[in-house]
């Protein structure tokens, strides 16, 4: 993030660069979920430039305040992100907001109080995103939910954000 606007020549543009950072921004967000879901307390790095020269990170942040970061984080990304991406497998303003309805759903059971019990406020949050991607993405479910895990079914209609392998030889 903090190299793109170091080391991208004057022939990348200013918007392009913006959604570069978002683009990265995205994934760290979706990386932080991840490791909060799996280890609970994380330190949270916005910049790891910072620990070249002391690399020793000992603060782990609470689960809530991780999860307002990365609710924080993709609420910007999808600001900048463009509602129609640059290139199809591009992230784009609808990929954000489908994982921020994601976010919120699951910080609703996480920040609840009681078993069972969910945080409305969350759930209100995750309706309203989930409802802006459905009306305003043009996004479309595919027929057959088992195409969504076959080959030629990359970035479909349905598909908002997706991660893709390739086998190499």
């Amino acid at each position: 993030i903090a190299n793109i606007g170091r080391y991208a020549g004057p022939a990348v543009s200013e918007q392009v660069k913006k959604i570069a950072i978002a683009e990265a921004r995205f994934m760290r967000a979706l990386a932080y979920r991840y490791l909060t879901m799996n280890w609970g307390e994380v330190p949270i790095i916005e910049n790891n430039l910072d620990l070249l020269d002391n690399p020793d990170v000992t603060q782990k942040h609470t689960v809530k305040s991780i999860w307002r970061f990365i609710t924080r984080e993709m609420r910007a990304v999808a600001e900048d992100l463009p509602a129609e991406p640059i290139q199809v497998g591009r992230l784009s303003k609808w990929s954000a907001e489908g994982m921020l309805a994601r976010f919120y759903l699951t910080r609703a059971g996480v920040e609840s109080t009681g078993p069972g019990a969910r945080n409305q406020v969350f759930l209100d949050s995750a309706k309203y995103y989930a409802q802006r991607v459905i009306t305003n993405s043009g996004r479309a479910l595919l027929s057959d939910y088992a195409s969504l895990f076959k080959y030629p079914y990359d970035n479909n209609a349905e598909s908002l954000f997706e991660l893709q392998w390739v086998a190499l030889n």
